[in-house]
């Protein structure tokens, strides 16, 4: 996707943005080194950073607007990133190219100016000449090959991660998060052990900590309601299991509201099946996954069991939820008095009147209902207060 923020400025018609934490960290690196240069080396090492960063995601950007993609480049806290959001397909090799460029320019341009300078970047007694020669050999060659290193989220990881998309289409980067991190996780903990490892401790902990966040993020991305994957292991066959993981989402409370695909499919026996197989009383916890229940056990025809189940959860939690839930169940069985009581209990909770009107109108449930008086009232008339206190079905 293309960078969105205003851009500082432009580079070759790059929008670049400079965040604040880049600015912060540059300042963090020309402070911290002491030593005999007496904050020469810092300077030098802040001032190459920041033109090598650019300089490796300019790569980046020009080879993806070769393939047709508009691109960006945001300058953040410890790294910069190019964004692009491409106009046509981009095919797997042109995305390796893009990967390669930032690296490749970036090692390309440093090595031109240390040789530039009379330095051999492969000597180190020639390396050490300086403090500007030695903060642009590590600004310089020694990221832009550390960002070969095949891990998330470095350039190299990126490589493999369309490597696998080739083979086994959408397997990439879930493979590659967990791959990445056990790699790290071992090079971290080689750190007690190998003094060449010790000496990037820093960095590898760094890099460790972004991998635990793109965990909890795949793991959040690729999350399923425990609906459709009751559904899924009944459909498999194994009873147990499908029973076992819809009463641990029922019962562990999660901020997740996951909307099951089954919601918007025709019945289901599967998940009927398992439903009708749950520990009676039923299991709650989990005011989300109790509503969604409470709705499926309304469509299955339960109707007067999710009316017990909702308003029992209303009890213990009131919200709009639980007793819309017990509104949806009461209408169902023909009781449109205490759906309009309980609907009035759903717009206390904090439910919008316009939100009260859609979702009569949209459930099938009110369809015997929502003509008769106590929801003419309920709808047309005043919002204030309910007329009565909702009664249990």
């Amino acid at each position: 996707m293309a960078a969105t923020r205003t851009p500082h400025f432009r580079l070759l018609g790059f929008p670049v943005h400079v965040g604040y934490g880049f600015v912060m960290f540059m300042v963090l690196i020309a402070v911290m080194p002491r030593g005999d240069g007496g904050g020469q080396f810092g300077l030098w090492l802040a001032g190459s950073v920041a033109a090598f960063t650019l300089i490796h995601e300019l790569g980046h950007a020009l080879v993806a607007r070769h393939v047709g993609a508009e691109a960006g480049i945001s300058l953040e806290f410890m790294a910069g990133y190019t964004s692009f959001r491409p106009t046509r397909p981009i095919s797997r090799p042109w995305s390796v190219a893009i990967s390669l460029a930032g690296p490749a320019v970036h090692i390309a341009t440093s090595v031109a100016v240390l040789v530039a300078m009379g330095v051999n970047p492969l000597d180190h007694d020639s390396v050490l000449e300086s403090h500007a020669t030695q903060a642009i050999w590590w600004a310089g060659p020694f990221i832009g090959l550390m960002n070969l290193v095949p891990v998330l989220p470095l350039d190299g990881g990126n490589v493999v991660m369309t490597a696998i998309d080739g083979v086994a289409p959408g397997k990439g980067r879930p493979i590659m998060v967990w791959v990445s991190l056990v790699i790290t996780g071992a090079a971290l903990a080689s750190a007690a052990f190998v003094d060449e490892t010790r000496r990037f401790v820093v960095f590898i902990g760094i890099l460790f900590a972004l991998q635990l966040a793109a965990v909890f993020d795949e793991r959040s991305r690729n999350a399923v309601s425990p609906f459709d994957a009751a559904a899924k292991a009944m459909r498999n066959g194994d009873e147990a299991k499908a029973v076992r993981i819809l009463s641990r989402g029922l019962s562990r409370p999660t901020p997740r509201r996951l909307v099951p695909t089954e919601l918007s499919a025709p019945s289901d026996l599967a998940l009927e099946h398992v439903i009708s197989r749950l520990p009676r009383p039923l299991p709650a916890g989990d005011p989300w996954n109790e509503y969604l229940l409470a709705t499926f056990l309304t469509r299955f025809g339960r109707a007067n069991e999710a009316a017990e189940y909702a308003a029992a959860s209303f009890h213990d939690e009131p919200s709009a939820l639980a007793a819309s839930a017990v509104a949806r169940a009461a209408a169902s069985l023909g009781d449109s008095a205490t759906a309009a009581g309980w609907l009035r209990a759903a717009r206390d909770a904090g439910l919008a009147d316009t939100d009260l009107r859609a979702l009569v109108t949209a459930s099938r449930e009110f369809a015997t209902v929502r003509d008769s008086p106590e929801f003419q009232e309920l709808l047309g008339g005043p919002t204030g207060s309910p007329t009565a206190e909702p009664r249990r079905t």
